[in-house]
């Protein structure tokens, strides 16, 4: 089985390409489920991170969002709480592309 892996090692291959290059080369076909714990074991991960483009929300939508969170901070500043936010979104300028993300 390790000759098998270092044959493949180095490539994208897919769970059911594994499968099948191993039922080539030693003629036994292994359950799916075995063959995602083989790849496991040789840190080999059949997933590939993928760009997702997120659509801006409509008008309305950014004003009940924004309406309601002003709602709630005003409600803790009367408590007497200091509100602290932080916003979590990034953007990368990409200078060869010239594309921002």
């Amino acid at each position: 089985m390790d000759d098998i892996i270092a044959g493949v090692a180095g490539r994208r291959i897919t769970p059911v390409g594994l499968q099948q290059h191993i039922q080539e080369q030693t003629g036994t076909r292994f359950h799916i489920t075995y063959v995602r714990k083989i790849m496991r074991w040789h840190n080999m991960s059949p997933k590939v991170a993928q760009k997702i483009h997120v659509n801006r929300a409509g008008r309305k939508a950014v004003w009940n969002w924004r309406y309601r969170l002003k709602r709630r901070i005003s409600c803790l500043e009367k408590e007497g709480f200091v509100v602290i936010m932080q916003d979590e979104a990034f953007f990368i300028h990409d200078a060869v592309s010239g594309r921002k993300y």
